[in-house]
């Protein structure tokens, strides 16, 4: 009988996308203790593993964020925290095997806030997949691109809402790990994200909380709501899928 073992050298580089608008602000703590145990179940399966890490939120521009002078800087003043300023997307970590270098960085990350439903999320997702320098994705790795949200996010035509008529030309717009052109490009559209994600060869993992899970449904996805062992389980065990096949 044939039997199909998983490679112990084979590389993987999963970058988290989170979407870190206040009503995540729990979410983004639980992502505190992930880093250690995904490593340590990752090294069952392969030596050569390395995260990273970037945030979004949305367009910044009404009516996607408050403009009032009072709430520019502190969308999330409602939820009586300190918020960061609202961004359409920022690369916070580079690929990296410092595992604690990755909790550093999503410790210090602060929440923030917009005040429509939808989040900017395709918008983010693209620039994960095209900036490929910036993320540091390696040809010979298997990418996993896990985004974590608890809400839907904008599709193309939302952009007009703001004035934004400019088709998003699919190119990466990072300046100083910031996406610089959120407020004049509109958001891609499905096919045109689902493109460059098979062009740059990202997996996208989905871990959707709540009832937003069946608006992503249509797309690989994941209860973010569910215990973070079931979590961690949902991403190593994908990784053997997808390397390896599974073993018999």
């Amino acid at each position: 009988m044939l039997k199909i073992h998983p490679l112990k050298k084979y590389p993987v580089d999963l970058y988290y996308l989170v979407d870190v608008s206040a009503s995540m602000h729990n979410n983004i703590e639980k992502l505190n203790s992930i880093g250690n145990d995904l490593s340590r179940k990752m090294a069952f399966f392969s030596h050569d593993f390395r995260l990273g890490f970037g945030s979004y939120v949305d367009k910044t521009v009404s009516p996607y964020i408050s403009i009032h002078p009072e709430r520019i800087h502190n969308q999330c003043s409602d939820y009586n925290l300190d918020c960061m300023p609202p961004h359409g997307y920022i690369h916070v970590l580079s690929l990296t095997e410092n595992i604690t270098e990755f909790e550093k960085a999503v410790h210090r990350q602060k929440i923030s806030g917009n005040i429509d439903t939808p989040e900017g999320g395709f918008d983010a997702m693209l620039q994960a997949a095209v900036c490929e320098s910036h993320i540091g994705w390696r040809k010979e790795a298997k990418r996993l691109l896990l985004v974590m949200t608890d809400q839907t996010s904008h599709l193309a035509l939302d952009s007009k809402l703001a004035g934004i008529v400019v088709p998003n030309d699919g190119n990466c717009h990072l300046k100083n790990n910031v996406y610089v052109r959120s407020t004049s490009m509109e958001h891609p559209s499905l096919g045109q994200l689902s493109e460059k994600l098979i062009d740059n060869n990202i997996n996208v993992i989905f871990a959707v909380q709540g009832k937003q899970f069946h608006w992503y449904k249509a797309s690989f996805s994941s209860e973010a709501s569910a215990a973070e062992n079931r979590f961690l389980a949902f991403v190593y065990s994908l990784y053997l899928v997808q390397c390896c096949g599974p073993a018999g």
